[in-house]
């Protein structure tokens, strides 16, 4: 019930690169940590590697924003979304996009051997 509400819960995952770094995964709660309890009227609560997603690996991250504004809760989703932008780019952290490998039986490959193709 809206008229109920006095905080919203935002719950989202992030993907980055499986060529990440060990050390810099262990950076990235750290990060959103800090970029989202950098924002007035919220309280985090956990941010953790969750899964190895078919292209990424999965962070899930929650924090409340302690108003029922929606307005409000999405200017500050919004402020998180380019703080950790802004932080990922800082530090070469590389956000996922999907990719497929593709091995092709008899088929030579550029690189003398394999026949595996990245698309």
């Amino acid at each position: 019930n809206y008229q109920r509400m006095v905080e919203r819960r935002s719950a989202f995952m992030l993907g980055v690169a499986y060529e990440t770094k060990p050390e810099k995964l262990q950076r990235i709660p750290i990060i959103v940590r800090e970029v989202i309890a950098g924002q007035d009227r919220v309280r985090f609560e956990r941010c953790h590697f969750l899964t190895y997603g078919e292209s990424a690996l999965n962070f899930e991250t929650v924090y409340w924003v302690l108003t029922p504004d929606y307005n409000a809760y999405a200017d500050i989703q919004q402020a998180v979304n380019l703080g950790i932008l802004s932080r990922f780019l800082a530090e070469d952290i590389a956000f996922a996009y999907p990719t497929r490998t593709i091995h092709l039986a008899g088929a030579p490959s550029a690189l003398g051997g394999g026949g595996a193709t990245r698309a």
